[in-house]
Order: structure tokens, then sequence, then C-alpha cells
């Protein structure tokens, strides 16, 4: 089965590792020329955490990582609204820049199954198959489209 996934983010890198898991060989195709260590800290929570575990990715996540204990809400002008703390978990709250996540979620893929400069355009749909059609004019054929495109 031949399975395309629009957009190498956080959604579509994951997806991708899952469904490696099961056999399968999808194609990931992100429209940015290049994945780069751009964003801002990202906080995975004890089930995203399991997920990861599951992929076999948490103990690089908590490497690369930090543990959320506590937290707090701020008003824009940095008013204290509200302090908790997390309560324990058989999992812990990891809080991570997101350059470092990606590049967890990218580095167990095969080179070759990441196609960038991607950028989506539109589909067709027929009985046995799906063409993706991407704006540098070429198009890829699959039983199954999947999008993992964010806001895009």
């Amino acid at each position: 089965m031949r399975i395309a996934i629009i957009g190498g983010g956080i959604g579509g890198l994951t997806t991708a590792l899952a469904l490696r898991q099961f056999g399968f060989d999808p194609q990931v195709f992100e429209q940015a020329p290049d994945l780069l260590e751009v964003g801002a800290a990202i906080l995975m929570w004890p089930n995203a955490m399991r997920v990861l575990d599951r992929l076999g990715l948490a103990e690089k996540i908590r490497e690369h990582g930090g543990l959320l204990e506590k937290g707090c809400w701020l008003t824009r002008e940095g008013e204290l609204l509200k302090q908790f703390r997390l309560p324990p978990t058989d999992v812990p709250a990891i809080a991570l820049h997101r350059a470092e996540l990606q590049h967890a979620l990218l580095e167990p893929l095969p080179h070759d199954s990441i196609h960038l400069g991607h950028t989506f355009d539109t589909y067709e749909q027929f009985p046995d198959k799906v063409l993706a059609h991407f704006r540098n004019g070429s198009a890829f054929e699959s039983d199954l489209l999947i999008a993992a495109d964010g806001i895009h």
C-alpha cells in the first residue's frame, strides 16, 4: 500500500513513524525547501510522551528536554494569574525546543521518504487510487492520502 503524507511537521513525521511500525513505507511531502530549526518551546504532555515511548523516542526526548513539574499562567504584562503543580503520573510532561522534537522524529525515517519543496496543490480521487498534485508540477499516486499540514 502506498501512503502519502502531506506535511513534514510534528504530526506528519509522527504519523510516518507510526505507520512504519506497522510495516508501511509512507512518503512525506513537505512544502519547505529545508526542514529548518525554527519555533519555540513545545510541551509534550504525558499522553504525547506515551505515544513517543511506543515509537521508541521517549528517552531521546527526555535527554533533550526538561521535566515539567509546575507551571503558571501570566497576563500579557507578566502578572501572575495562577500557579499550579502537575500531578504525578507514570509518564512525566517534558518541555523542549520544537526543533529538537522535529529532529528526533525525522532521524529514524529513511531520507528518501522525505520530499522537500513539495507544496500540495490539489488531489484527484479515483476508485483505486489518489493522485496528489504539487505546485512544482510533480504528482504522487497513492492508495491513501493523509493531510498533516497544520494550518495550511
